[in-house]
Order: structure tokens, then sequence, then C-alpha cells
């Protein structure tokens, strides 16, 4: 039997579609799998020897990890932040990595990469000219969708029905939560950020002004409309207590804390964001989605922020008073994705739909076609003998992480099997520590069985949806 790791960058936007992949190539191929994350990768990988490691982006401290793993691993890349709708940036945010500017990192490894997989065509012509890239490249739409309902052929002929009790989402777009904002400044001071008015201090101004904007759109909401339903989704690394304060504002508000945000697109009847990708996410699903940019755009064009192509299609809301009636705000959304203009936009950044018309075939999820592939690429690494060779690649790896003796030791401990017994009140330790870290840290846990049974049962129920409604 095959094993894969999975390397998950960010738990709640990454988790999800990793185990679909994981799901489909169990339940099809009878894998085994396991999910690991940038604090217990090392211990993770040489302990379990995967034939196969699935990462996001091979640039940063992802990059030594992503070059470790290719010594006796397949390593295959899902790119992280696709939703780059300008050709030079998007090239350069993959050729350059996160922040190119930062020396402490080597630049993406992706010469230690098997395959590439794309969300669709605008990024595979963007990267198809690129030698050391274009025999790995792969499209098969964003592996973060949920439901295809909008790209369904009948879905234009859906009737629009107006609902009394609405569950509204509010999707957090907060960069600078906890952070020491001098040392933050300090280090982007180079960091050169187009898309969003060019430089670090333009960059906070319109984070800073989304937060606020998006705490005084659920003043309002609940200045029109008492006894609304509302969930607010935190970003990636914040945690749920930062925004109990909202319960000041009302009792009917959730925070969510789920670790993906598909019960946040099924569970909510319109999302609030500004210029987030999840909003396509939200939109290819069939959730309306509205931006509060337009109560900030006069003050944005200042600075030559443009997000044209990001929000296309969110119906953006321009002054408070839009909220009074928040089925029109929804209807209006529905309306602007009820077209060819957002098939063909979708078709360009997000989903291959034309390739499956091209061949005659019906929408297949992106994770099913991810799965596929890794099943049948042609494996050459052998994680799976019983030692490794001893070399300084794996030495200069375990020694570039902040748990240098705990590594070094569980190294040993595998390699050598009469140090075996060391292994696990070493790893108890190691765990233990994790007690004291702070939420960003979360990932010193074991991913696969921090799941409880509910959210298992959540997803299974969702992939096991998607496999008879998507079948490959």
């Amino acid at each position: 039997m095959k094993k894969i790791l999975f390397y998950i960058d960010q738990k709640k936007r990454d988790f999800l579609s990793a185990y679909l992949i994981g799901s489909y190539l169990k339940k099809k191929y009878n894998y085994i799998i396991d999910y690991c994350t940038s604090s217990d990768a090392l211990y993770k990988y040489i302990s379990f020897r995967p034939q196969i490691v699935v990462i996001g982006n091979p640039d940063i401290y992802h990059g030594n990890f992503a070059k470790f793993f290719s010594i006796y691993s397949n390593v295959f890349s899902i790119p992280t932040e696709q939703a780059i709708f300008e050709k030079k940036d998007f090239i350069e945010r993959i050729i350059g990595g996160h922040n190119r500017y930062n020396k402490d990192f080597p630049p993406p490894q992706w010469e230690v990469v098997d395959k590439i997989y794309l969300w669709s065509n605008h990024q595979y012509n963007c990267l198809k000219d690129i030698d050391y890239l274009s025999s790995k490249l792969v499209i098969t739409g964003c592996s973060r969708l949920m439901e295809l309902t909008a790209l369904e052929e009948n879905f234009k002929d859906s009737v629009f029905e107006q609902k009394k009790d609405l569950t509204i989402g509010i999707a957090s777009e907060n960069e600078h939560n906890n952070l020491n904002m001098a040392d933050y400044l300090f280090r982007f001071r180079d960091y050169k950020i187009n898309e969003y008015g060019g430089s670090v201090d333009i960059f906070s101004w319109m984070f800073i002004k989304i937060t606020l904007l998006q705490m005084k759109v659920i003043e309002a909401i609940y200045k029109y409309s008492k006894n609304i339903d509302l969930i607010f989704r935190p970003r990636f690394f914040e945690k749920i207590s930062d925004y109990f304060f909202l319960n000041k504002i009302s009792k009917n508000i959730i925070i969510d804390s789920n670790d993906s945000p598909l019960n946040f697109i099924k569970k909510s009847d319109l999302i609030f964001l500004c210029q987030s990708s999840l909003g396509y996410e939200a939109l290819i699903n069939a959730t309306p989605v509205v931006s509060i940019f337009g109560l900030m755009e006069e003050e944005a064009n200042k600075f030559n922020i443009s997000f044209d192509k990001r929000f296309r299609f969110y119906y953006k809301i321009k002054r408070y008073e839009d909220l009074k009636n928040l089925n029109f705000l929804i209807k209006s959304s529905l309306n602007l994705i009820k077209n060819n203009d957002f098939l063909e936009f979708i078709n360009e950044y997000y989903y291959p739909i034309n390739l499956y018309k091209k061949n005659k075939k019906s929408l297949t999820h992106p994770t099913f076609l991810i799965a596929e592939d890794i099943n049948n690429t042609e494996l050459y690494k052998f994680a799976t003998k019983k030692s490794f060779v001893y070399t300084l690649d794996i030495l200069t790896q375990i020694f570039s992480t902040k748990y240098k003796v705990l590594y070094f030791i569980i190294y040993l401990s595998l390699t050598f099997k009469f140090l075996s017994p060391l292994i696990y009140p070493v790893y108890f330790l190691k765990t233990l520590k994790s007690n004291f870290l702070s939420s960003k840290d979360f990932n010193l846990k074991n991913i696969s069985k921090s799941l409880n049974p509910k959210t298992k049962k959540y997803y299974d129920d969702f992939f096991n949806k998607l496999l008879k409604k998507y079948p490959y």
C-alpha cells in the first residue's frame, strides 16, 4: 500500500482539500494517509516514511522541508495563493516566493517538486514558458472549492426565494491581529505589494480600514434587523476569543470555530467580505457574496488600490443604508453570476469548465482530479526503506528547526533500533510543550487525530456527497 503525507500550511484554509484528496485515495486505491504541519513535519516524515508528500508552496521554510522530503519521496505541490490575476504578479509570487526580499531563506525550491497542480488556464499560461516548470504543470481546478452549483447547466434556471430568517456570514480579513506593528513594518519595509498599493504602510492601512468597516457593517446590520443570525469567521491565525466582544452588539453572533470554511459557506445565506478569494469559493457554491469595498473605494483610489478582477462578480455596497434590504442584496449577487461572463471568468481563473466541454465530460471535483493524477504518476523514490542514509541534508534540516535536540534524538531513535525506546518520552515532551505555544503554533497537535467525531462525520458526509454528485 502506498503512503501519502499532506504537509499543511494553514489548517483553516488547506486541511479540507487535503482531507478530500486523502479520502479519495484511501477509498479508491487503499492509500495510507497522514497529515503534518511545519512543527511536526520531521517527526511525521521520518516515522511515517511516505512515498508521496503533498505540499503548498515550496518557499520560505516550507521550501527547506520540501528539499528534505524530496531526498526519498516524490513531492507534489498545490500552490496556495493562486488568486493573483495579473500575470506579472502571479509569476513573481511563484518564482520569487511569498517575500522575495527576505534573505533569510533561499528562493522557492521548485526543482524538487514533481507535479504542480494549478487552478485553471490563467495560472497555466503564466508558467508554461518557464523551462524548469513547464513539464510539471497540471490543470485541475481550485482544490478549495465546495460544490460546483453555480457552474452546473441548470443553475441559470434556479428561482430565487425570498427568506424571512436569514443567516449572514462575515469573513474577517484582519491581517494585523496581535502583531508587533513596529517589527512587522520593519521586516516588510522593502516588500512590494503591487495589487495593494505597493508598500507595506498602504497595505496595512487597507486591511485596518477593512477591519473597521466590517465592524461598522455588523453594527448597521443589527440596526436594521435586530434578530438576524450572524456567523463571523476569523482568519487563519486568529483566535475565536479575539472576537467575543462582538456579542456586545448582539447575542445572535456566532464566532465560527470550525477548521474549514465549509460550514461557514453552507450555513450563510449571504456573505460579506471585501476582496478575499473566499468569495469565489462561495459564489461557485451558489452562496451570494457582497463586498464592502464600495464603502472605502474613494479613499483607496488615492493609493492606486484596484481590485477590479478580484471582486468583479462581488456585488458592492456603497452606503450603510444598502443593508436595510438584505434579500435585495442576495438577489443582486445571484444575478451577477447567472451569465456567461461569470462562467468565462471562472474558466479562466478557478475551474477549467471549457476543458470538460471539449472532452464532453461532466464536471468533476478538483480534489478528485488531483487524487487521480497522484495515483497515476510513476514513483521513483523509496522512502519506505528500513533506514535513512545519514546525510548532511537531513542533519542540516534537523538543526535548522527550533526543536534541534528533540528532532535529533527522534532521528537517531528511528535510524538505530537500539535507541528506539527514546522516541516515546521525547515525543511526549514535544507534545507537552505545545500547551505553551501561541494559537498560531496550533500545529504541534496531530491534525488527523484532533478531528472530533462530529467534524470527521461532517467531512466524510460531504466527501460522499461530492463523490456521488461529481463522479470521476
